[in-house]
């Protein structure tokens, strides 16, 4: 799941896009991804569709930090950049067992730790979903000072509203923030008595 999370985390695709990614879609050259199918699932196993919208079929870049990263996952041999074991396309249970797998092993290295007789669970990480990792994506985007058209383009929302609630919700959060902190810095350098 490490290269699935990785692109859900600097490419903002979604699930499904990143089940039915093939290698033909990554372009090492430009360091692009074309997003021109999803999988859905109906009973466990993926069936390849079109985006429902114009707008889901998009070039989304990649940060050169992920090159190296599939490079590597490509000698797998593999059709798809996020397989099953088997190589073959993700089926939902594949995909469900896999992203448990991953959170547990997170948690272990967070240094969380599994139930015993004598020992409760301990839980050093919430668990994320995988959309959780696209809305960072959105938010990376928003604070790298991406205009929410060029936002809306890579998201792949056909309804540029929706890109806009998102923004919108960002730049209050970045306000009530910039509030705290200057209440703060108010309360560090003005005296009480004045």
């Amino acid at each position: 799941m490490g290269v699935a999370v990785l692109v859900m985390l600097y490419c903002g695709l979604r699930r499904g896009e990143i089940v039915a990614l093939t290698w033909n879609d990554v372009d090492f050259n430009t360091m692009t991804i074309s997003v021109t199918k999803a999988a859905t699932f109906g009973q466990n196993q993926p069936k390849i569709k079109r985006p429902k919208t114009a707008a889901g079929n998009r070039i989304v870049p990649f940060p050169a930090q992920l090159l190296p990263i599939f490079k590597e996952a490509k000698q797998n041999k593999s059709l798809y950049v996020c397989p099953a074991a088997d190589g073959s396309m993700m089926t939902n249970t594949a995909w469900t067992t896999s992203w448990n797998s991953y959170m547990h092993y997170l948690n272990i290295q967070a240094g969380g730790r599994d139930a015993s007789r004598s020992n409760p669970k301990v839980v050093a990480i919430d668990r994320f979903t995988a959309h959780q990792l696209r809305h960072t994506y959105a938010t990376m985007l928003y604070d790298a000072g991406v205009d929410v058209k060029t936002a809306q383009d890579f998201l792949g929302h056909a309804d540029p509203s929706v890109t806009m609630n998102i923004y919108t919700h960002l730049s209050s959060q970045k306000k009530e923030h910039a509030i705290h902190a200057l209440q703060q810095h108010f309360s560090d350098v003005i005296p009480d008595a004045l």
